[in-house]
């Protein structure tokens, strides 16, 4: 998936969360991609 298409599915499945108190710490799972590491395997930050 692409950066893009990242946000849009994060956008799509804001209804189906929880409300957050105003002080909760809420939490984003996302999948390493092969396209997101550099060419040492790494996780690459400019992604």
């Amino acid at each position: 998936m692409t950066l893009l298409g990242r946000m849009l599915w994060k956008g799509l499945t804001l209804k189906a969360r929880p409300p957050l108190a105003p002080l909760e710490a809420s939490r984003l799972r996302f999948r390493v991609w092969p396209t997101d590491l550099d060419i040492n395997l790494h996780m690459n930050n400019g992604r």
